[in-house]
C-alpha cells in the first residue's frame, strides 16, 4: 500500500493541532507582537501601552489563534490620529489640539509583512 504526500500532510498536521508545544510556543510569538506594540506605543500616562494585551480565540481549524489588542477607549486616537479641531469647538483641550497618528499596531504589522486591514481598535 502506497502512502501519498497528501496522506502524509494530513497526518503531520493532525499532530501539530494536538501538540501542546505548538499552542505555547504560538502564545509566545504572541505575546512577542505584544511586546513591540508596548514598544512602538507612546507612553504619557502609561495606560495606553499597559493595555496592550493577548486574549486567545477560537481555534482555527484546529490551530490555536490570539488576538493582540487593546480595548483602551482613546487608543484608536493613538493608531489613527486625529484632525485639527474645528474653528468654532468649543473643545475644553483648545482650538488646536491634533494627535498625531503613531500606528504602533501598523508599524509592527508592517514589520511583519502584515497589512492594516486587520487591525482594530476596540474601546
Amino acid at each position: 500500500m502506497t502512502t501519498s504526500s497528501r496522506d502524509i500532510q494530513r497526518e503531520l498536521e493532525q499532530q501539530i493541532r494536538k501538540d501542546a508545544e505548538m499552542r505555547l510556543n504560538s502564545k509566545k510569538a504572541a505575546e512577542e507582537i505584544r511586546d513591540e506594540v508596548r514598544a512602538e506605543t507612546p507612553v504619557d500616562t502609561g495606560k495606553a501601552a499597559a493595555s496592550i494585551h493577548v486574549e486567545a480565540r477560537k481555534d482555527h481549524r484546529g490551530m490555536p489563534a490570539w488576538r493582540v489588542i487593546s480595548r483602551l477607549w482613546y487608543f484608536r486616537f493613538i493608531e489613527n490620529g486625529t484632525e485639527a479641531d474645528n474653528p468654532e469647538s468649543k473643545s475644553r483641550y483648545g482650538p488646536n489640539t491634533p494627535t498625531p497618528e503613531f500606528a504602533p499596531f501598523a508599524k509592527v504589522a508592517h514589520r511583519h509583512g502584515g497589512t492594516t486591514d486587520g487591525i482594530e481598535v476596540d474601546g
